[in-house]
């Protein structure tokens, strides 16, 4: 039986739990299945070696973690309640009084017909609407920033989304009972990480009325136009409207730009905030309801707007897909520590915060997350390979032991300001060595070739 106080946040703690609290029961398993993603995408990874079809580029790859990291941080703790205790609130003042269902009808199959139907169509408004307005593009647009289209490209998520979804979802707050809503929801977006994949084709029949990664291909695509909003079902899309096949004869262009590097950088802080900045600048100067609830446009602002990026103004091909343009360096020092700095290290701190996050302190816990989002950004910064990113690394490496000092026992704080000592000496080598190729790239690409080959 629902308790008075079940749709009421009552404590930080709670706040971030969400929809994972104890007390509430809800389905969520989005964070159970995060193995199984990572897994899928080394089998895309191999597979995509051995039919030697480039899937995956480094850097691309090494920003869409770093930028669906911070994502992750921020996001799924500070935001997570967001999809949860408005939604909670509703059924429970006006929901419960109304619906036809009760939380003992789980297994009803028309209440959950009712749930799977309904989010997936608020999905597509949603969805839709933010591609249509800049209070939408400025959270949505993050995800379709990468130049490259695989698995890992579904990580890349905007902080600021759970602003503007929730509020969509909120109608099935008046018929579905909250366990059967976030159960569909959960599956509905699980679901979508999946179609993220060149390397599975049209799929027949279900082309008809699913969301396949051909449809979701289109999506993605600027050389197509904006279609395919819909998250399981492809039907609403044919039905309002805004289908779109994928045709052989043109194969799909990714990302915002032309540029070799996304947006000309790989810092995912102005990645996620750069659309925000030039929304709110448009906002103070000119019509603020026009700035926010249409696509007017600015100078500044990027948008993949309706045209063919495989020609130019005399019809000559500018693009070739399977080429790029997109940053394929060969491996370097700075790649190396990043790669070490940003994912082993900072990969495994973003995760055990998300597990922690509802027993740390409100300060401790933002201080976390900030030396956490840090350490991604200047990754990112890293790899641009300008003096501004090595300089911001140095400054994260020189903050980060006073927090050491300040909140970790004496033996691990020196040993953190040793560490940051080393980093500071290795981020040095690794900036102004960086253009001195490694043999042990092409000693690891033969090994990888070999490894598939034999598996195969």
């Amino acid at each position: 039986m629902e308790r008075q106080a079940d749709y009421m946040p009552g404590s930080w703690a709670r706040w971030i739990q969400a929809s994972a609290a104890s007390d509430l029961h809800l389905p969520d398993f989005t964070r159970r299945a995060m193995p199984w993603y990572f897994a899928l995408a080394t089998v895309e990874y191999v597979i995509s070696e051995f039919r030697r079809k480039k899937v995956y580029y480094r850097r691309q790859t090494m920003s869409n973690l770093f930028t669906g990291l911070i994502g992750f941080v921020l996001t799924g703790i500070f935001m997570r309640g967001l999809n949860v205790f408005p939604f909670l609130a509703l059924y429970h003042f006006v929901g419960r009084k109304v619906s036809p269902w009760t939380p003992e009808t789980f297994k009803n199959p028309w209440v959950n017909l009712v749930a799977f139907i309904g989010f997936d169509l608020a999905y597509y408004w949603y969805h839709r609407i933010s591609h249509l307005t800049n209070i939408g593009w400025a959270g949505h647009y993050v995800h379709h920033q990468s130049r490259d289209f695989n698995i890992i490209t579904a990580m890349r998520q905007g902080i600021t989304e759970p602003m503007i979804t929730c509020w969509f979802y909120m109608p099935l707050g008046l018929l579905v009972p909250p366990d059967v809503y976030f159960w569909h929801r959960t599956v509905n977006l699980v679901f979508q990480f999946f179609l993220h994949t060149r390397l599975i084709p049209k799929l027949g029949p279900l082309e008809w009325f699913m969301n396949t990664p051909s449809h979701h291909r289109v999506h993605h695509a600027r050389n197509y136009g904006r279609a395919n909003y819909g998250g399981i079902l492809i039907i609403w899309d044919r039905i309002f409207g805004s289908f779109e096949a994928e045709r052989d004869d043109r194969e799909c262009v990714y990302g915002l730009d032309t540029l070799r590097i996304s947006m000309d950088t790989y810092n995912p802080m102005w990645h996620q905030g750069q659309h925000w900045i030039e929304t709110m600048k448009l906002t103070f100067t000119s019509n603020p309801i026009r700035a926010l609830f249409t696509r007017a446009f600015s100078k500044n602002m990027v948008s993949p707007l309706v045209t063919d990026a495989m020609k130019d103004n005399q019809g000559k091909i500018t693009i070739k897909p399977s080429e790029g343009p997109i940053d394929q360096r060969p491996l370097c020092w700075i790649d190396i520590y990043v790669a070490i700095q940003a994912l082993a290290i900072g990969g495994p701190c973003a995760l055990a915060i998300a597990a922690h996050a509802h027993e740390m302190e409100p300060l401790t816990l933002i201080l976390a997350v900030l030396n956490c989002g840090a350490a991604f950004t200047t990754g990112g910064m890293m790899m641009d390979e300008t003096l501004r990113g090595l300089h911001a690394e140095f400054i994260r490496l020189a903050v980060l032991p006073f927090f050491a000092f300040a909140y970790l026992p004496l033996m691990w704080a020196l040993r953190t300001a040793a560490f940051c000592g080393v980093s500071i000496v290795a981020a040095h080598l690794a900036h102004h060595n960086n253009h001195k190729s490694l043999p042990l790239s092409n000693l690891l690409k033969r090994s990888a070739m070999e490894m598939v080959k034999k598996a195969a």
